[in-house]
């Protein structure tokens, strides 16, 4: 009983105190007296930016709701028609255009046509029609399968890290079913190394003819630039195979080359291609950013651009107060630096509409340059909503590198912002921000600046110690009687435990705490404290439990750490009952719901029990090395 017990109240701390993904913050490599570095990370459909997050609960309704987005028409020498502004994981699109369920040659497929997810650039959505076309034109009998491209208005869809801004599209391979006839799937089919797939009780294959003449008019059509075409590596050499067989030009095969990628750190594309193209002009010159390095054929549009930026600095100055708030709206976007600067002297503006177009494109286009000056602007802000803003533009776009010494000086900063929300608002000092901020870095490092702040005054003893025990679930100055003493108490702790994980603190804090007691008591009492905690609290907390019961994340796992936890709390207590399927290639170990080996099952939910925990309901002494996943 006591094993259900504990379980069943794992379950509750997850599902009502632990919201968002697991955070997995490395801490190798990370010095004594500094915070950890963080090396750049692939992103998932291709080069550098952000990791894939874990699958998570989401509200959103199919289809997608619509965000359309204002960009100001302003200047001689703007971009005209649909616009992508900012980059395929942060930015969106100005009057996307929607490609048609169906066409003559081409279809939405079915798992895809009812997300919401049909609207891309001009550009984009003419170069699908034109390949789809061409390809039907050489091959006859089979129509080009879609998947996803973005929401109206761009932004975030839940099936990808980018397709932000309009400029990305998934499209499903030309197959061949058993008979040797075209065959459109439902949706988009996983393929072997040789090309061989099955979908519906229906084995396919891939159709090398039609998928090279798909890449040869991407690569032809003068009116896009194709940046990336991601594809499994063992597609790529099937494609590159039959170009040369078909004796394609030297120049058509070394481009080809250069675009078909098998994206790294992610998943291998080898059931659609995931085209993405750069930058129009039209969209450079609004604001427009190509993510990672561009292919050999690529033209630099910096006279382009350095014309269009002397107008807008220009405009930045108009009598009008409409124009000037354009201006700086499309400065902020475009990014360069003297943009910024200009977005920066608005912040002056007479005119309090100026100011806030000031701010909202600092948060939009970056804040590369003038980090400094915005902090100093923090010190003597006195519009509240502004303040906030600027915070919002610092979190978003400062590096990890630079911002742990901005947040140095934020935490002695005792000014108040406010967050209007619609229905309420939300005012907070700006040194709670920071220490928020602290939060969501390496915590080693954080809890160290945290610590010093306290000892030189700069932040009230009992608001540091709070955010201290959040992070660590350490108490060392239960006992002080002053602030002296109490930054005295969590100096020692920090000598003591600087060289472990956080997971190894809360581990350690859960255990002192009775979760592995010989009753039910300490684990019930610790549960009511988890619930009461703050968001921070939560993430590691949530990755402790998993880690003094022995719950660890396989490599292949899609799910957050508190889905899997509540999952193991179905464990039976019955005598002689059967916990999952053994592990034929394993011993030791069982897996919850995996037929045989996780790591050869990408499908498998990836939640492992140790023998031990299911014999006694509880592991101590889990590293934190145990808990990570690709």
């Amino acid at each position: 009983m006591l094993r259900t017990l504990i379980l069943v109240s794992v379950a509750a701390i997850v599902l009502v105190g632990c919201a968002g993904s697991v955070d997995r913050r490395a801490r190798n490599g990370c010095s004594q007296d500094g915070l950890c570095p963080v090396s750049p990370l692939r992103d998932i459909e291709g080069p550098l930016s952000i990791s894939r997050r874990g699958l998570e609960p989401r509200l959103d309704s199919l289809p997608l709701v619509e965000f359309p987005h204002r960009h100001p028409e302003v200047g001689r020498l703007r971009g005209h028609g649909s616009l992508s502004i900012g980059g395929v994981t942060t930015g969106f699109v100005v009057d996307c255009r929607r490609l048609p369920v169906e066409g003559p040659h081409h279809a939405i497929l079915a798992e895809h046509s009812k997300r919401g997810t049909a609207c891309a650039t001009d550009d984009l959505v003419d170069a699908i029609l034109l390949a789809a076309e061409q390809v039907d034109k050489d091959f006859p009998g089979a129509r080009l399968g879609v998947g996803n491209l973005g929401r109206v208005g761009g932004g975030e869809i839940p099936w990808s890290i980018s397709h932000h801004s309009g400029r990305d599209v998934d499209l499903g391979f030309y197959l061949l079913g058993a008979d040797g006839k075209p065959f459109l799937p439902g949706t988009l089919v996983k393929l072997d190394r040789q090309g061989n797939g099955q979908v519906d009780d229906v084995s396919v294959r891939f159709d090398p003819a039609r998928n090279w003449r798909l890449v040869r008019s991407l690569l032809d059509n003068p009116a896009v630039s194709v940046q990336w075409l991601f594809v499994s590596r063992s597609l790529k050499r099937v494609l590159l195979g039959y170009a040369k067989k078909k004796k394609e030009s030297p120049d058509l095969l070394r481009r080809a080359e250069e675009v078909l990628v098998q994206p790294a750190r992610a998943r291998p594309h080898n059931d659609h291609m995931h085209l993405r193209i750069a930058c129009s002009r039209d969209d450079i010159l609004e604001g427009c950013r190509d993510t990672g390095s561009q292919r050999s054929w690529f033209k630099d549009p910096f006279d382009a651009v350095t014309g269009r930026v002397s107008e807008l600095l220009a405009l930045a100055r108009s009598r009008d107060v409409r124009t000037r708030a354009d201006a700086v709206t499309v400065l902020g976007r475009i990014g360069t630096v003297e943009g910024r600067h200009e977005v920066l002297m608005r912040l002056n503006d007479a005119d309090v509409d100026v100011r806030h177009a000031a701010a909202d494109a600092l948060v939009e286009g970056g804040v590369g340059g003038i980090e400094d000056e915005l902090v100093s602007r923090l010190g003597r802000e006195a519009d509240e909503v502004m303040a906030a803003t600027i915070l919002q533009a610092l979190d978003r776009h400062v590096s990890r590198w630079k911002l742990p010494a901005l947040l140095r000086s934020l935490l002695a900063l005792q000014r108040r912002y406010r967050v209007n929300l619609g229905l309420f608002e939300v005012r907070r000092e700006i040194s709670d921000w920071a220490i928020d901020a602290l939060g969501r870095l390496p915590l080693g490092g954080a809890v160290r600046l945290v610590i010093e702040a306290m000892e030189e005054g700069k932040l009230p003893a009992d608001r540091a110690a709070a955010a201290l025990r959040d992070w660590t679930g350490a108490d060392p100055d239960s006992s002080a009687s002053s602030p002296a003493e109490a930054a005295a108490a969590w100096r020692g702790w920090w000598k003591g435990n600087r060289d472990k994980s956080p997971h190894e603190w809360w581990a350690e804090a859960l255990r002192r705490r009775g979760l592995d007691a010989s009753d039910a008591a300490g684990a019930s009492a610790w549960i009511k404290r988890g619930q009461n905690s703050g968001v921070v609290t939560k993430k590691w907390f949530t990755e402790a439990v998993g880690a003094v019961l022995g719950v660890r994340l396989s490599r292949f796992d899609i799910e957050p750490l508190e889905v899997l936890l509540i999952r193991a709390a179905t464990i039976s207590d019955v005598d002689g009952s059967e916990v999952g399927e053994q592990d034929s290639t394993s011993t030791g170990r069982t897996h919850l719901g995996c037929a045989g080996d996780s790591g050869s099952d990408p499908g498998c939910t990836g939640l492992e029990v140790s023998d031990d925990t299911v014999k006694s309901g509880v592991v101590t002494g889990v590293s934190a090395s145990e808990l990570q996943s690709d």
